[in-house]
């Protein structure tokens, strides 16, 4: 049934809709206004109004199909165009942009004239479709019963083809002309009723429904409604052709003028709306027959929706977290020369490392990364849900660092390469050593009686004294378990050969063994893993790590990350 609420509030209406329920919503909120400071109807705060507009988008987000599309229709002024992209940009993947032109004939030449109308979907590749309408009547000035057409030349100019010159009802092509086909074409053509002859002269019905024109990305407003209250006529009916056939659900959290509701009836879409002004002498809802729609005067108490806490909303944020960013780099550059560095060292190259994920931690700690949560399951895809949850908190930040300030003059990705090379640390450490030392503890074994000789060995030696340490002095004190990068590497250098030789090595290896799929140890994942555990160690100095190499160490870190998730067979 059609819904039109009259007096609840837009966000209201929206926090109470089922989640994915409409294939086309359009959204035409209250905008911005004021040239320096945006100001809103209920209070002069642009926080305030930035957060009444992020949840009005995360609703349609929620609420719209996941083929479907959402429409945001933004005033020309470029200031409040970037905020309101900004926020959208943030929930959806792709889009798609088209021009209003406000008036028929312009008063100026200013854009401000002009309003945007931006189609989003949450498809990171969805194609939105062209559009193609009919031309204008007046160019096909007459009809047969069947179309209207108008008259065009049945002959050819150029080069003359013999066939096509011969004499055809009577009539001979001009000279230097010929027909456009041969006898059996204007004989078909004829007993199509496609060709006219008048006074001799003959003509092709060049019909108006076979000729559609493009619509480019520039619309014009065609009829009298000013758009700062809603779209003309014809826009609307061009979203519909576009996004909303018959039987399709849309949605309309601010109608105005009760145009929308009244255009998605007389197509047979099925319609919620909450119109706003019902005092205006323009209403169109009273056109709507009676009995095609449900009014709802009052709804219940709000949904409580929790809502994603701050994302950026406007520009002010942007440049204020590009401070913070250009900050970080300094902060890192005295992280990196203010500790003794001995790269002979992995725990003195890891508290580098530390200090600088940690000031990555409070640089972004304002800033919620759930913008970005989307790209990096996408990323992982399909085995997101089988990360540690830590490891969904370095990815997403690594992403929101390099996707909006990895191009910044002069910036270290060292903080970017550190995100990425954690989340791989800690898959490495919870999925295998971390477990490994937990199936010792089950299993009683004490190290230095079962592997005695690994202790004296050079190259099992140091595995050995991390599993005693835990085994015995941390055993009730996980948290305090920790193995570096390069360690897990050397250690599964050895454990993921054939044949392991040391029976440390060959204990872990058959832990190993039950834990994954055997398939696991065909991907060849040593393969390219000291590349990343170098570029790891190249995070604590200076300078070092630039964009190829990020580029390099974010590909080999996912490939990494997809073998050991899609064949752990615990978790």
């Amino acid at each position: 049934m059609n819904t039109l609420y009259s007096g609840p509030d837009s966000l209201d209406v929206m926090e109470q809709l089922e989640d994915g329920s409409y294939d086309f919503i359009y959204l035409a909120p209250p905008h911005f206004t004021g040239a320096q400071g945006f100001e809103y109807f209920f209070g002069d705060c642009l926080r305030e109004y930035s957060d009444y507009i992020e949840k009005i988008i995360e609703n349609s987000f929620r609420l719209v199909k996941e083929d479907g599309v959402t429409a945001f229709l933004s005033p020309g002024r470029e200031y409040a165009d970037i905020n309101y992209r900004l926020m959208m940009d943030q929930f959806f993947c792709s889009s798609r942009h088209i021009t209003i032109e406000k008036r028929l004939n312009p008063a100026t030449s200013n854009p401000d004239n002009n309003y945007s109308l931006y189609f989003y979907s949450k498809l990171k590749d969805f194609e939105f479709p062209g559009l193609k309408e009919l031309r204008p009547i007046e160019e096909f000035p007459e009809h047969d019963g069947h179309d209207y057409f108008k008259k065009r030349s049945p002959y050819r100019l150029g080069s003359l083809i013999p066939n096509f010159i011969y004499e055809w009802q009577g009539i001979v092509p001009p000279p230097g002309r010929c027909w456009i086909g041969n006898r059996e074409k204007m004989d078909e053509l004829y007993q199509k009723n496609r060709i006219l002859i008048e006074g001799g002269k003959v003509w092709i019905k060049d019909y108006r429904s076979e000729n559609p024109t493009t619509v480019s990305s520039v619309w014009k407003s065609h009829d009298g409604t000013r758009l700062n209250s809603f779209l003309d006529s014809q826009s609307i009916d061009r979203m519909f052709s576009m996004f909303a056939g018959r039987g399709s659900k849309v949605l309309c959290p601010f109608d105005r003028d009760g145009k929308f509701s009244l255009m998605a009836d007389a197509r047979g879409i099925v319609w919620t709306s909450v119109f706003l002004d019902v005092g205006r002498r323009d209403n169109l809802v009273s056109d709507i027959p009676k009995g095609h729609y449900r009014l709802v005067r009052e709804i219940p108490a709000g949904a409580g929706r929790v809502y994603k806490k701050d994302i950026v909303t406007n520009v002010s944020d942007i440049s204020e977290l590009k401070d913070r960013v250009k900050q970080l780099t300094k902060d890192v550059q005295k992280i990196q020369l203010s500790i003794g560095m001995d790269d002979n060292s992995e725990i003195s190259v890891d508290a580098v490392i530390e200090k600088i994920h940690q000031q990555v931690s409070e640089v972004l700690s304002a800033f919620s990364i759930e913008g970005c949560l989307p790209e990096a399951e996408r990323w992982l895809s399909p085995y997101w849900n089988r990360l540690e949850p830590e490891s969904r908190h370095f990815i997403p930040t690594g992403l929101l660092l390099y996707n909006q300030f990895g191009g910044e003059p002069g910036m270290d990705m060292a903080p970017i390469m550190i995100e990425y090379c954690k989340s791989l640390e800690k898959e490495l450490f919870k999925k295998m050593f971390f477990g490994y030392i937990k199936d010792l503890i089950d299993r009683g074994v004490r190290i230095g009686e079962e592997f005695p000789e690994a202790f004296q060995r050079r190259n099992t030696s140091v595995f050995a004294e991390f599993l005693e340490n835990c085994t015995n002095a941390k055993k009730e004190h996980p948290e305090e378990w920790k193995f570096e990068m390069g360690k897990m590497a050397y250690v599964l250098q050895a454990a993921l050969v054939r044949d392991p030789r040391e029976n440390i090595i060959k204990d872990f290896r058959n832990y190993l063994d039950r834990i994954f799929d055997r398939r696991f140890f065909r991907e060849r994942f040593m393969d390219q893993l000291s590349i990343v555990t170098r570029l790891r160690n190249s995070c604590a100095h200076p300078s070092i790590v630039d964009s190829d190499a990020v580029e390099e160490g974010k590909e080999i870190i996912r490939n990494k990350l997809l073998a050991i998730l899609k064949y752990y067979l615990e978790g």
